[in-house]
């Protein structure tokens, strides 16, 4: 049967309930310690986002097999071979990555987040949470062609995958998973990088702390420009007092408070954002 990656190579994967989360922050930030690398081709990954069309795949396959042979064992059988699956998709990626270096894949987005256990068993995964009514002003600010309420329904759907998946392996939570609040690492970096760094069994000894200390935040909404297609172009924000990513829906008006109240206030409150409805 298959043998487990070594656990030095076992990919480290970060994602979000939605974009605009700050995935781009803690992957660059976990990116100072010299064992981690992305791939060159592109920086967002989406492994997960369609990886039920792989599972479907062997569903549909594998009757055929045994229809001409005795399988002896269907389940190792399957799990077999949605493991070489997954580890295809990694050997892809490792000639465009620093030889030697373990693999940190990222997509703000969770969907079919309970494949990674079935294609990625030894893989590791950094959940990366932020106030759902910050994460959609900045989305709507960012992609204007749809309002707050269609980035509302988004981050409740992403939510629900999250709060979901935690609750369906809570047992597996650091070992094979953490949660971390944007909020707490834009204002804490260090305690959050540490504790992240402990998860992945990273040394921290060969961490560039002093880099962290100026590591700007890249992808806010606060500094940005538009190509001619109209794709934003991300500027690096400097993490000083001028700059507050925090509580940037204070501006509301009512009615949209109310929305979101209505659509996303359950998962709002799930994650401890908030007691209840009265804010």
């Amino acid at each position: 049967m298959l043998k487990p990656m070594p656990e030095r190579m076992a990919p480290l994967f970060i994602l979000a309930p939605l974009n605009r989360s700050g995935t781009n922050f803690i992957e660059k930030a976990l990116l100072l310690h010299p064992a981690l690398a992305v791939p060159s081709i592109f920086t967002e990954d989406y492994l997960l986002r369609y990886s039920d069309l792989l599972i479907e795949y062997y569903e549909r396959t594998s009757p055929h097999w045994s229809l001409h042979n005795k399988v002896p064992d269907p389940d190792v059988i399957r799990d077999a071979f949605l493991q070489h699956l997954g580890i295809s998709l990694l050997d892809f990626f490792r000639p465009y990555t620093s030889a030697g270096k373990r693999l940190l894949l990222t997509t703000p987005r969770p969907h079919n987040l309970d494949n990674m256990s079935t294609l990625f068993p030894e893989a590791q995964m950094v959940i990366i949470i932020r106030d759902g009514r910050d994460t959609v002003e900045s989305a709507a600010k960012t992609f204007k062609h749809k309002g707050h309420a269609h980035w509302m329904k988004q981050w409740a759907v992403g939510s629900d995958y999250v709060l979901e998946f935690m609750h369906a392996h809570r047992r597996d939570e650091g070992a094979r998973w953490i949660c971390i609040r944007f909020e707490e690492m834009y204002d804490n970096t260090n305690a959050v990088v540490e504790r992240v760094l402990e998860f992945a069994q990273l040394d921290g000894g060969q961490y560039d702390w002093e880099a962290l200390r100026t590591l700007p935040v890249y992808g806010s909404s606060s500094n940005m420009t538009f190509d001619n297609a109209q794709q934003p172009i991300w500027g690096a924000t400097s993490r000083d007092r001028s700059f507050d990513p925090i509580a940037r829906w204070a501006h509301w008006p009512w009615l949209r408070k109310l929305l979101f109240k209505r659509i996303a206030g359950r998962q709002l409150v799930a994650f401890g954002y908030e007691s209840g409805f009265n804010w």
